[in-house]
């Protein structure tokens, strides 16, 4: 599929979208985060959907639309290159709205907040968060942040700095107070006052075991339940362990433990409130083989207002699905369950991405006994070339499911074997109720800068990897002319902006 890429650096100031506009007429856009590049990759939604055009991928790229200069920097202000750009989060509002915003999460320790300016494919930076109060740099400072509901906080995830951090929004005004951070146990955030007798006992219990763990669990990702009040963070105790701490924000400035639930493995992404607000969907699992991938259903009820809960039944999660994964690993990895989303008209099934895997796995979640139901297998069923399928989001109908595919290999973060038919990019698949989905196209995603990455050891005799460019590789780790030259675009984080409903 011949790819139609525009390069876009934008001019401050620019105009909201306006009837007429040429892409006004659209039903919404689907935006792709570039981790390795400082790109933000954006795509009308009524060209992913038509299997018989082109769409056009408008790239822009975020430093030369916030106006930095990139040479020999090595702070993120406005004279850092903003690589590493992570997850993609959008505020409440309709797209078309002039106080949308989406909030763009960079792995060095800093959030972004950008006037989405739906319609035009041109947004504008408005605003720099310093999330972890200034202290950047360090692996994974920053994973992801996200704005609540009602538009009036953002919280963010810090693996690095093992922060939860809540920042007060104004996107009206575009003021935004950081409120501070926490280390996600009790030494520094209280056991809610809510809990009472059998429920805090209960909550006492799992906070212990993960803070034997880890004194101060990695925060891995949030997200707000659907009254604002409520968050909920997926923490990382190991590289094998992990939980779940919910937090009670109705105060956000003195957030306290409302329940907390150990998991004997390392948690994840993919955090979605159901589409009726009843209940949070949220994943478990890493790339380990056998590590025992779960999604968990949590009674958003419990915990909104501020009444007491006294039972221990009250507590944890109400339901616990295991998510299958493949006994064939790849590089010795398999599974990792990623990207969630509710799929089809009512949103009657949560789709759960398999990083490694490549499959979707679809939970019949309105099930007295929630259990997975379908196996897509996207390179079986659909034809994919090891897609690795990493963060899914719907149309706002949910008839249309997109994700972001980074291929054999990502430049950065999970390593597989080097495949030089990588296809990174959008995938659009079609689906009425979610049960099932159908393959439309891939759309194709390419920077034009290239780097030569090398096998992993022990591949060297592999027949399908002969190449004659004998540069950059230690002939100590892996023959020189094993080398691979791919392109350095790495689709991570995958939000889809919806001009009519609003983003998150």
């Amino acid at each position: 599929m011949k790819f139609n890429t525009k390069l876009t650096a934008v001019a401050a100031g620019i105009g909201m979208a306006v009837a007429g506009s040429a892409h006004a007429s659209n039903l919404g856009e689907v935006w792709v985060g570039d981790q390795q590049n400082g790109l933000i990759y954006i795509a009308d939604q009524s060209a992913l959907n038509n299997p018989f055009v082109t769409a056009t991928v408008d790239v822009v790229d975020l430093n030369a639309a916030a106006g930095n200069n990139c040479t020999g920097a090595t702070l993120h202000t406005s004279a850092r290159c903003a690589d590493r750009m992570h997850i993609i989060g959008f505020s409440n509002h309709a797209g078309l709205d002039p106080a949308s915003r989406a909030v763009f999460g960079y792995l060095d320790g800093v959030a972004e907040i950008w006037a989405t300016n739906g319609g035009t494919h041109t947004p504008t930076k408005i605003a720099e968060l310093q999330a972890l109060g200034g202290a950047e740099g360090g692996a994974n400072s920053l994973h992801m942040c996200g704005p609540s509901p009602d538009n009036s906080l953002i919280a963010c995830s810090s693996i690095g700095g093992r922060k939860a951090i809540i920042f007060d929004a104004n996107m009206g005004d575009d003021i935004y107070t950081r409120l501070g951070d926490w280390d996600l146990n009790p030494a520094d955030m209280p056991i809610s006052s809510r809990l009472k007798g059998q429920a805090k006992s209960a909550v006492e219990d799992q906070m212990a075991i993960i803070n034997a763990a880890s004194a101060n669990p990695s925060a891995i990702c949030n997200n707000f339940d659907t009254t604002s009040k409520t968050l909920y963070y997926t923490v990382q105790t190991s590289a094998t362990s992990g939980g779940v701490v919910v937090l009670d924000v109705n105060d956000p400035a003195n957030p306290t433990i409302l329940d907390a639930w150990a998991t004997p493995f390392a948690d994840g992404c993919g955090l979605v409130n159901s589409p009726d607000g009843n209940y949070m969907w949220m994943n478990h699992g890493h790339n380990n083989p056998g590590d025992n991938e779960l999604a968990t259903k949590w009674n958003n009820s419990t915990y909104a207002g501020t009444g007491k809960i006294t039972k221990a039944s009250d507590v944890g999660p109400v339901a616990v699905v295991d998510i299958p994964e493949k006994t064939e690993t790849v590089n010795g990895r398999s599974g990792d369950v990623h990207g969630a989303q509710f799929a089809g008209l009512g949103g009657g099934f949560l789709w759960e991405a398999m990083r490694i895997d490549d499959e979707i796995h679809i939970i019949d979640h309105n099930s007295s006994t929630p259990s997975v139901v379908n196996t897509i297998d996207l390179e079986v069923q659909m034809g994919l070339e090891a897609p690795q399928p990493d963060v899914l989001d719907r149309s706002a109908l949910g008839t249309k499911m997109y994700f972001s595919t980074r291929g054999f290999i990502p430049t950065t973060a999970i390593v597989g074997f080097v495949d030089l038919e990588r296809d990174p990019g959008i995938v659009t698949m079609s689906t009425l109720f979610g049960y099932n989905g159908n393959y439309m196209k891939t759309t194709s995603i390419r920077t034009g800068e290239t780097v030569f990455l090398c096998p992993p050891e022990g591949d060297e005799t592999d027949p399908d990897h002969d190449h004659d460019v004998p540069e950059s590789c230690d002939d100590t780790h892996v023959h020189w002319d094993e080398r691979e030259e791919v392109d350095t675009v790495d689709p991570h984080g995958l939000k889809s902006l919806q001009y009519l409903t609003g983003g998150f």
